[in-house]
């Protein structure tokens, strides 16, 4: 009997302290050797299976819920009433439900850490420190379990790079035709924060596109970018269109320093249109700088050997406040082609997409361009967000136009957020959809 009471004490141990070990490896930046650990954990009895398989969540992208979702909750309904370890439990599922932007009740958590606080003052201070409402200080003092020690070692609970995500979207504008699309993004590659973007896209006007971008990370890194497909452009000024086949890739390395980073490298373009072909080549720059509410970029192409000239600088800069549950939001960029001698649809555009909603793709063009926006976001119910937004354009004239729109966000965010907008302009209204935030 004490043997096997000694075996049964051991195994019930290893699961709650390989979860600790997860929660210190995940603050202490060891994605990888958290992920290992919570899956060992989710051996434990209940609560503790509950806790690993709700952390799993951060880790498994927007596929892992249907899978560590119901297994989450079917442990919690083993748990026992009352049992303090399962009140945490129950805390952590409305704590990590709200780190991925799903619907949640922290107010429910706050009552289950109040219950389990005279039991287990160390593990439910730390949840209360986890949700804001408590001091990271407070923790020094008492006895903890591995939550508490990684905030404590990582001055807070970090939040990483974030998960995969695979989905399908619609996707379309006046003058694109409508279409739909299928996606992946992956920001932490193998645990290192390398990021891959691919999508794939088809409209009912012929226009497909594949493409594939990845970023790596660390002081020293590096660009990688591959995009190729059928484009059908519009010429409103000289009242044609063309058929495009393209391909463009570049590559460069870069160098990052606080919050700026800066890369250089060889680009290639490779156009085929009505039997000809037109090749442009040479260097790519770009630089930018994110900081808290303020996101600032630049870029500089410049072909150096190809069958026409071409320089194209562009810039942009984001700002964003968050007042309550209200998001301001606000864009200006420029774009300026001098002295160009590439074809027109290379030129700078407004009209579509990021500038200029309230007008067909490709609208206007030409050798300069300056575009401004602004954007109110609101929740409506759940996952089902609103905007409200004025835009206004400078190239061939002012152009500006007003609309709303509808956004549907997925797990993980940001990466599976849906865009459905109505701009109305000079030319009237025109419904515009897509993936991610308009900028």
């Amino acid at each position: 009997m004490p043997a096997t009471f000694l075996t049964l004490l051991i195994a019930h141990a290893a699961p709650r302290a390989a979860l600790d070990d997860g929660d210190r490896a995940w603050c202490a930046g060891q994605r990888g050797d958290a992920a290992a650990q919570w899956r060992e954990a989710a051996a434990g009895d209940p609560a503790i299976a509950a806790m690993a398989e709700l952390r799993l969540l951060l880790v498994s992208g927007n596929l892992g819920m249907a899978v560590h979702g119901p297994r989450a909750e079917a442990a919690l309904a083993m748990c026992p009433a009352g049992e303090a370890w399962c009140d945490l439990a129950r805390a952590d599922y409305e704590i990590l439900l709200s780190l991925q932007g799903l619907p949640s009740d922290l107010d429910e958590a706050r009552y289950r850490i109040s219950r389990a606080a005279e039991a287990l003052p160390g593990p439910a201070q730390a949840r209360s420190v986890w949700i804001g409402d408590a001091q990271l200080d407070t923790l020094a003092a008492l006895k903890r379990d591995g939550l508490g020690d990684g905030l404590l070692a990582a001055n807070g609970w970090p939040r990483g790079p974030g998960s995969w995500f695979i989905g399908l979207g619609v996707s379309g504008a006046p003058g694109l035709g409508i279409g739909g699309g299928v996606r992946f993004v992956h920001p932490d590659l193998r645990y290192t924060a390398w990021r891959l973007t691919t999508d794939a896209s088809l409209t009912s006007r012929g226009t497909g596109q594949l493409s594939a971008q990845l970023t790596t990370s660390g002081t020293l890194w590096s660009v990688w970018s591959l995009r190729g497909g059928r484009l059908i452009v519009d010429s409103y000024a000289l009242g044609e269109s063309r058929s495009v086949w393209t391909v463009n890739a570049l590559a460069g390395p870069g160098v990052r320093w606080g919050k700026s980073a800066a890369w250089i490298g060889p680009m290639l373009r490779v156009d085929h249109t009505d039997g000809d072909r037109l090749d442009g080549h040479g260097l790519s720059a770009g630089l930018s700088r994110r900081v808290p509410g303020l996101w600032l970029s630049g870029r500089i192409e410049q072909t150096l050997g190809a069958d026409y000239e071409h320089t194209l600088l562009m810039a942009s800069g984001t700002a964003s406040h968050t007042w309550e549950a209200i998001g301001l939001h606000g864009r200006l960029a420029g774009a300026l082609a001098p002295g160009s001698e590439a074809p027109w649809w290379r030129l700078p555009s407004a009209g579509g997409g990021v500038n200029l909603r309230s007008a067909p793709l490709g609208r206007w063009r030409g050798t300069s361009m300056l575009a401004v926006a602004a954007e109110i976001r609101v929740p409506i119910m759940g996952p089902l967000g609103g905007v409200l937004f004025a835009e206004a354009a400078l190239i061939e004239g002012l152009h500006s136009g007003a609309g709303g729109g509808l956004r549907l966000h997925l797990p993980p965010r940001p990466h599976g957020t849906l865009r459905l907008d109505v701009g109305v302009g000079e030319e009237g209204a025109m419904v515009t959809a897509g993936w991610g935030e308009a900028f």
